[in-house]
């Protein structure tokens, strides 16, 4: 879901005139950043073998939470770059939420932290698309 809604909301950028490096890099770090989520998440299958996905999820749980939150932040700057603003009161609230969690999620272990921090995140994203980008200005 989070990589959709990037892939919709770049659309938005399609109308920028007067790019500078700087611009088009945070651009590019966000993207790559989500593309490392999206890297660590889903693990590589082997012929030979069944994946064990706790395991997996277990291993890669700071890496992928690392990226989540650094991706959170260069989303905060690019807009930043972009706009010479920060993003919205809400936008800016859902940011500090998702960072929250991943933050949390980080930092625990605890598979009762993540089966609950889950279904949630999952709610919040498909709130803040509802909310915030169901349509493009």
């Amino acid at each position: 879901m989070i990589a959709a809604q990037s892939w919709w909301s770049s659309f938005g950028l399609a109308g920028h005139r007067d790019w500078t490096f700087l611009q088009f890099s945070a651009v590019l770090l966000q993207m790559t950043l989500l593309y490392m989520m999206c890297g660590l998440v889903l693990p590589d299958i082997p012929t030979e073998a069944p994946v064990d996905l706790r395991e997996h999820f277990y291993r890669e749980r700071q890496p992928f939470f690392g990226a989540f939150t650094l991706m959170l932040a260069t989303s905060v700057a690019k807009d930043w770059i972009m706009q010479g603003h920060l993003p919205s009161k809400e936008n800016l609230a859902f940011h500090g939420i998702f960072a929250s969690l991943s933050i949390a999620g980080l930092l625990t272990r605890r598979p009762l932290f993540h089966q609950i921090a889950t279904p949630i995140g999952a709610l919040l994203v498909a709130t803040y698309i509802a909310l915030l980008f169901a349509r493009l200005a």
